[in-house]
């Protein structure tokens, strides 16, 4: 198919009608994810990625930029939410498994803000090239924990252990793993054996499930935020109210998929 949609074309022109087939591939799957699959979870999405653009708006109105947590925290929030806007094109598009990819680095990103907002000693250590990456993860998670525990009352501990649970299926993305490969070779639903390949991407069910994930962890982003006490009061309540309404959106359909797998 890829072949014969260049076929006729040379040098500059063969490249241009090559990113056009990949464009209106693209565009086709996400009529199709935003038609049959989506629900309101872009609706969901929205809400979140709208109070999370909120905070660029904010920059110089409560002088993020003037302060060391805040200059590092919008550093990692600006960082999340381009990855979080090619996540969600990944998942509509049927690229599943780059958009877990994205996801894998997304994830990190709550831990970071809190543990940047909270501790001057973590933020020189994020600055030092010499640490490892994998190093200065644990070291947040583990900031952004006990931080929870003291400063807002609520149970860290448990909250975290979550979250580390949440991970493990995001840790075959940091390499070329099996499992992320054989992602590629999808079996349709309710089709016993055999597999198929489109290297473009394609539709399924699991890219509902993707885009869910994807929801959650632009609301965790956003308690982050919330609980960093680096923004003003009034983005916290909006941002609450949202949080109120897309949070029961969410346990309902993780819970229908629980049942399902």
């Amino acid at each position: 198919m890829l072949k014969a949609a260049l076929d006729g074309y040379e040098g500059e022109e063969r490249g241009a009608a090559w990113a056009r087939q990949q464009a209106q591939w693209g565009n086709s799957q996400a009529e199709l994810f935003i038609t049959n699959f989506a629900g309101e979870l872009p609706a969901a999405f929205a809400d979140c990625m709208s109070h999370i653009g909120e905070i660029f708006d904010m920059v110089e109105s409560v002088d993020l930029l003037k302060t060391p947590p805040g200059r590092t925290v919008i550093g990692v929030v600006g960082y999340s939410y381009q990855l979080l806007v090619s996540a969600w094109a990944d998942i509509a598009a049927g690229r599943l498994m780059a958009a877990y990819d994205h996801m894998r680095s997304i994830f990190e990103a709550p831990d970071y803000v809190l543990a940047l907002a909270w501790d001057a000693d973590f933020r020189t250590q994020w600055r030092d090239q010499d640490i490892l990456e994998k190093k200065k993860a644990a070291r947040a998670m583990k900031i952004a924990r006990d931080g929870f525990n003291k400063n807002t009352g609520v149970e860290g501990d448990k909250r975290y252990a979550q979250r580390i649970n949440d991970r493990k299926p995001l840790q075959v993305f940091a390499h070329v793993s099996t499992w992320a490969v054989g992602g590629t070779l999808l079996q349709p639903p309710g089709v016993k054996g055999g597999r198929f390949v489109i290297p473009q991407g394609t539709i399924t069910p699991y890219n509902t499930e993707a885009a869910v994930y994807l929801v959650v962890l632009a609301k965790e982003i956003l308690v982050a935020l919330a609980f960093s006490d680096l923004l003003p009061d009034d983005w916290k309540d909006e941002c609450g109210d949202t949080l109120a309404k897309v949070q029961p959106y969410l346990r309902g359909l993780n819970e229908a998929f629980q049942q399902q797998n």
